[in-house]
């Protein structure tokens, strides 16, 4: 008789329990952390696109608008339901991450690749939900929530084996989402899809269905940035090219990058332990994703970490899901095979706890005035003027205040003094890059005059606030409306004088000491 019985459960209920117990964890990490800089920044923008400013000309971003495209469902949601966007965030990156994890999952399981379904599903929610800390909802960490179903499709297709076309479509318009995020993220993806075309001696895999749509997508969207958003090509895409993109570390700096060095020994302790399985699509698939990931960080040239965090991340699930079970086989075996998998799984264990601690890296903020801040009233106006976008943001969010500044902060003129410094930049070059901070302080002193901020928070650290009151027409007048009030890590706070009911440290004139 036929079997009528339901299928099979995609994992074990104790797996299921644990995925549960690593999703909890990762909430209650996520409950306690402050919002990432720059996920507080795209929110902003996505808040203040969506009440009508117009972006690159109001408002002005480095990237593409697929940047604060991603954060608007948040903000949609906070207007209807009064929520905070931030919570709407991690929500939405939490179900993100459990439906890519479900279609991977789902994707292995319909190809003869059951058996490896509940070692991916924890490595997952490990490398996800868990390992990012303070990357988490980052650009970089949805792009590698959206690439994952393509990576499992290209599996699939090495092992000649067919694939649902829904499951198909499905990866091929997430695959072409995390495209449009960072244009470089596809190299995680052509990587892989040419090796599997290499290994089936046939570039007809090259137009697989999931490629098309992925294209079609980035097709879609570059025709969409053309065409509703040509100021971001007249007018900030060349200030990018010739200040934030050549801003970049030397190679050998970004070689030696300590965790760049920590992705790689979890990729090359994999290939140890897996021995004659090396060549499996299984394995070389995502490893050729995490080099592809690498390749953006090396790409981008700033050396930040949450650049680091999609070849870290598929890394550490490759190890998990892969070589973990290998090395207890290892460890069982000959002497000789036991010191070779011990060497091996120590350099791997010891990337996998490197990375646990590394991502939970803070940026600089200046949360410890939102006290002080509120007091003032509510919703206040505010500025930050620093090379660092994380000391306006979160804070401004914090206070429910709004912003008014054009840029998130002084990139433009630690870009332009970078290239300045430099043994190599030329007289012309500097006399521009010159031209660039005075044009970056033009629109400091032209957002408080037109935004009227109700605080100003002034960074003393690395930005040289005094010779920016100094040198820029019209700012000492403008600052003679405030005082300072308070100051935390190198950032004073000015206040509006108006808004004062007591005595006020006052602003220190240009050039003195604060």
């Amino acid at each position: 008789m036929p079997n009528t019985g339901s299928p099979p459960a995609l994992v074990s209920r104790s797996t299921l329990l644990l995925l549960a117990v690593l999703l909890a964890v990762g909430v209650a990490g996520q409950a306690v952390s402050p919002t990432v800089a720059d996920v507080s920044w795209l929110i902003e923008l996505a808040e203040k696109s969506l009440a009508g400013q117009r972006l690159y000309v109001d408002i002005v971003e480095t990237n593409p608008p697929m940047s604060v495209f991603l954060y608007m469902p948040a903000v949609l949601i906070e207007h209807l339901t009064g929520i905070r966007a931030e919570w709407n965030q991690i929500a939405i990156t939490f179900a993100a991450i459990a439906t890519s994890l479900w279609i991977s999952a789902l994707i292995m399981r319909r190809t003869g690749r059951a058996d490896m379904v509940e070692r991916f599903l924890v490595a997952g929610m490990l490398a996800l939900a868990i390992l990012p800390t303070m990357v988490f909802a980052q650009r970089e960490h949805l792009a590698v929530i959206a690439l994952l179903p393509s990576l499992a499709v290209l599996v699939a297709r090495a092992e000649r084996r067919s694939v649902d076309l829904p499951l198909a479509l499905v990866a091929g318009l997430a695959a072409g989402l995390a495209a449009t995020i960072k244009p470089h993220f596809a190299v995680a993806v052509i990587g892989p899809a040419v090796a599997v075309a290499i290994r089936l001696r046939s570039a007809r895999s090259l137009f697989a269905i999931e490629h098309l749509v992925a294209v079609a997508v980035v097709a879609g969207y570059a025709a969409l940035v053309v065409v509703a958003f040509p100021r971001y090509f007249s007018d900030v895409l060349p200030v990018v090219n010739d200040t934030y993109r050549l801003a970049r570390r030397p190679l050998f700096e970004l070689a030696l990058h300590p965790q760049m060095l920590m992705v790689v020994g979890i990729g090359v302790s994999t290939l140890l332990l897996a021995g004659e399985e090396r060549r499996s699509p299984r394995i070389v698939v995502p490893f050729l994703a995490s080099l592809g990931f690498l390749f953006a960080f090396f790409e981008q040239g700033k050396g930040w970490h949450y650049h680091l965090f999609p070849a870290a991340a598929v890394a550490f699930m490759l190890f998990y899901a892969e070589a973990m079970p290998r090395l207890q086989t290892v460890l069982a075996g000959p002497g000789g095979g036991r010191l070779a998998g011990l060497a091996a799984g120590g350099l791997g264990l010891a990337g996998l706890i490197a990375s646990m601690s590394y991502f939970t890296f803070a940026n600089r903020t200046t949360l410890p005035l939102v006290a002080a801040i509120e007091r003032l009233g509510p919703h206040p106006k505010v500025l930050a003027v620093s090379f660092y976008l994380s000391i306006g943001h979160p804070l401004t969010r914090a206070v429910g205040g709004t912003w008014v500044g054009t840029y998130c902060s002084q990139w433009i003129s630690d870009a332009a003094l970078f290239r300045s410094l430099q043994p190599e930049t030329d007289a012309a070059t500097r006399a521009r890059m010159a031209e660039w901070i005075a044009k970056d302080h033009a629109t400091i002193a032209r957002d408080i005059r037109i935004g009227q901020p109700d605080v100003i928070l002034a960074d003393r650290l690395g930005y040289d606030w005094d010779e920016t009151v100094k040198t820029t027409p019209g700012m000492a007048e403008l600052m003679a409306g405030y005082a300072k009030t308070a100051d935390v890590d190198g950032v004073d706070l000015l206040v509006r004088r108006d808004l004062l009911h007591g005595p006020a440290t006052p602003v220190a004139a240009a050039g003195e000491a604060p």
